[in-house]
């Protein structure tokens, strides 16, 4: 499938709605070849699954592939705000990892996560040892440790980007009004087709005809202004699975705190960390095929491939 000609996402194998505890609906769908090795891959803030195709969909020539949005994001039903916090998304990983097992059969199974599912997950495989087979995470949104210097960014950038965020118009009479706000200088290393593909992905029609955001303003701003615990930071090497954290460039004029943290996590805790130079909080929108071949790499040094 070429996807600079479409920005259609083909029609999965299989899929599954899962109930979360309190109600929360998440769909899974299912994509690549069955019994290899399975990869679940999980987005962003304010994000959605099915804008990464670019990215994942090549994966599923030799990879079975699990696909699925956070709560409240991409094909899930709304649900409601007080239901939208961390200890939820946290519990949610272990939903979506069981329920996977439930409907798709075991396997030999892989994280693969982008920033907020990224942050979930590693909070979970903490929490629940040995669920994973390995984890690999893109630019995850960790809070430095305690008095590194780094908290000095990353406390004002976090409620820089809720504020943004709370601001976001809610409802456009096209997706491609949606599309044109991304097409903006801080997202000039997007894919040509990438635009078009995130803002089809993270919107629903609603009654009179219009498109609404999938995630509403409002939750996106909670998770972005959240405080995150910087205990994470050194937890995430307790978690007993293999660990590959794929980063941004922080030397990019865009790059997020986020490439940063990571690059502290090498250097201090000697964390596998790799970054894709010339790269921001997005990269694989930017640069797909260097974030496949870093994933790849990873899954064959642990015989995982």
């Amino acid at each position: 499938m070429n996807l600079h000609q479409t920005i259609a996402v083909p029609p999965p194998s299989a899929r599954a709605d899962l109930t979360m505890k309190d109600g929360a609906v998440i769909r899974l769908r299912r994509y690549g070849k069955a019994g290899s090795t399975r990869l679940v891959l999980g987005h962003g803030n304010g994000l959605a699954i099915n804008a990464y195709a670019p990215f994942w969909l090549p994966l599923a020539d030799r990879y079975d592939l699990v696909v699925f949005d956070m709560r409240n994001h991409g094909e899930n039903p709304l649900h409601t705000r007080e239901g939208h916090v961390w200890e939820n998304f946290f519990s949610d990983i272990e939903e979506v990892f069981q329920g996977i097992r439930e409907h798709f059969g075991p396997a030999r199974t892989v994280a693969v996560m982008h920033s907020l599912s990224s942050m979930a997950t590693l909070e979970h495989a903490w929490r629940n040892r040995g669920r994973w087979d390995a984890i690999c995470v893109f630019d995850p949104p960790m809070a430095p440790p305690a008095d590194h210097p780094l908290q000095v960014q990353h406390g004002p950038d976090s409620q820089k980007l809720s504020a943004r965020a709370a601001r976001r118009q809610a409802v456009f009479d096209t997706p491609d009004d949606l599309a044109a706000q991304y097409r903006r200088p801080a997202f000039g290393h997007w894919r040509p087709e990438q635009a078009d593909l995130l803002a089809r992905a993270t919107v629903r029609r609603i009654p009179d005809g219009r498109w609404e955001l999938s995630c509403p303003p409002a939750f996106e701003a909670f998770v972005f202004g959240s405080t995150k615990d910087p205990t994470l930071f050194h937890r995430m090497t307790e978690i007993g699975v293999p660990l590959r954290i794929i980063a941004g460039d922080p030397a990019s004029p865009y790059a997020s705190p986020a490439a940063s943290v990571a690059q502290a996590a090498r250097q201090m805790l000697g964390v596998d960390v790799v970054m894709v130079p010339g790269t921001t909080h997005f990269l694989q929108f930017e640069e797909p095929q260097a974030c496949r071949d870093l994933l790849i790499d990873f899954l064959r040094q642990h015989g995982l491939d």
